[in-house]
């Protein structure tokens, strides 16, 4: 379900009255409400994305230990690295403007 034309306008509408209202000189509250909400939403991100990081080498590397690298197979040492800068290099070369 696509939201119709009337509601991109009036989103639109709200977007213009509030770039108004925070490009004006006495926006000092504003700008500092929106300052803190930013830094929480990215210090939460922030974290899930730690506690995902966490989770995944919680279940992939031998023992449960986040730091237990060496109890990988030397193979698995390798090609772990090389397969991360290969999706790497197709993401970017996925997302990349022509």
């Amino acid at each position: 379900m696509k939201p119709g034309p009337e509601r991109w306008q009036r989103t639109n509408r709200a977007l213009e009255r509030l770039r108004l209202r925070v490009a004006a000189p006495d926006a000092l509250l504003q700008l500092s409400l929106l300052g803190v909400i930013t830094g929480l939403f990215a210090g939460v991100v922030i974290v899930l994305l730690r506690l995902l990081i966490e989770t995944l080498q919680t279940g992939f590397l031998p023992s449960g230990d986040t730091e237990n690298y060496e109890g990988l197979a030397p193979w698995l040492r390798f090609c772990l690295p090389v397969v991360g800068g290969l999706l790497i290099g197709l993401v970017f070369k996925l997302l990349a403007k022509d």
